[in-house]
């Protein structure tokens, strides 16, 4: 019983030294606040363009006034199938794709669009501002635990056909699934909810 005592008093120290040192050999916090910001940036048309097919869609399915309607979303669907073809996203692609998407809708529609734009441009804003005043706190920025986002390798990314080296493919594949699957649902006449959750911090942050 003494030696079983002794030695596990003796893993216990081994533990406590080899704690700290454990630690520091984690890897660490690649989080680089000011380079996601220029990602932002230089992509903002791809986030624009992104939140309206998706956020901009799920507001304008809330109202039966906005709701989208069959002819509207067979066109929709063309604008999305043609970015799904295209590994690579300019700024000008992107816009011209948002032009796209104005044209098929109503004034209604369109002003829903522009306001959930605002809103996550808002949402991206908010974030650096937090992130500005916890680095000249010293503290951490919020989302460096997860952030694995390589801005130069992720240049003129296209989240309707996503490289599955990005961070974010899986997400981005389950979401352009259920876009599609809903355009073409109510393409069809057919009942179909969007379901694509909006919460949680900016996309791509």
């Amino acid at each position: 019983m003494k030696i079983r005592h002794l030695l596990a008093a003796v893993f216990v120290c081994i533990a406590a030294v080899c704690a700290p040192a454990s630690a520091q050999r984690q890897p660490p916090d690649k989080a680089d606040p000011e380079a996601v910001q220029r990602f932002h940036e230089q992509h903002r048309y791809t986030f624009q363009l992104l939140t309206m097919a998706t956020e901009g869609l799920v507001e304008c399915e809330r109202w039966k006034s906005t709701a989208i309607r069959a002819d509207q979303a067979k066109k929709i669907l063309s604008v999305i199938q043609s970015l799904k073809a295209r590994p690579k996203l300019s700024q000008d692609q992107a816009r011209s794709s948002m032009r796209d998407l104005r044209r098929v809708m109503d004034q209604s529609q369109a002003a829903t669009m522009d306001r959930a734009v605002r809103a996550a441009e808002q949402r991206v804003a908010q974030l650096q501002s937090q992130n500005a005043r916890r680095q000249q706190a010293g503290q951490r920025p919020s989302g460096s635990g997860r952030q694995t986002l390589d801005p130069a390798r992720m240049r003129d990314f296209n989240p309707f056909c996503p490289s599955t080296s990005s961070p974010r493919y899986q997400s981005d594949v389950d979401r352009n699934y259920k876009l599609v699957y809903f355009l073409q649902s109510r393409a069809q006449g057919r009942h179909a909810r969007l379901s694509i959750s909006t919460a949680g911090p900016p996309l791509y942050w």
